[in-house]
């Protein structure tokens, strides 16, 4: 499977010469995410990186400017301990009471033991991960 970076070319969102460029200035900076660095150093469009990253963890996408004007409720909030979201990055949305179904931001595409523990932090039988810078 290809990495993201070669994804991210191979679909457009950046060139050959981002690429490497992001690369050097993540390791000048001693670490960082890549998605962000791409969007955040304006040499790739947020809904271009995020539709790269739907289509490779399955699922879909919501923007920084859609989080922003988000009114998350605060028993939604209170699903998912703070100190576990800001270590797997995710950002709890909306709980839908009739299917048992928590939504979330995530700024990966949650793997499934995230997905897992999310289930059993929440107390909800489903998770869904939107990917979100």
């Amino acid at each position: 499977m290809a990495t993201l970076l070669e994804d991210l070319v191979a679909q457009g969102v950046c060139t050959p010469e981002v690429a490497e460029a992001v690369t050097r200035q993540i390791a000048a900076q001693g670490g960082g995410r890549l998605t962000d660095t791409l969007v955040v150093s304006g040499w790739a469009d947020e809904r271009a990186v995020l539709r790269v990253l739907a289509l490779r963890g399955r699922t879909r996408f919501v923007t920084v400017e859609k989080l922003r004007a988000a009114k998350v409720e605060q028993d939604v909030l209170d699903r998912v301990p703070v100190r576990f979201a800001e270590a797997h990055a995710v950002l709890p949305l909306k709980v839908d009471s009739a299917t048992a179904t928590l939504l979330v931001a995530a700024a990966e595409p949650a793997s499934e033991p995230i997905l897992a523990e999310l289930r059993i932090v929440s107390g909800l039988d489903n998770v869904v991960a939107l990917v979100a810078l």
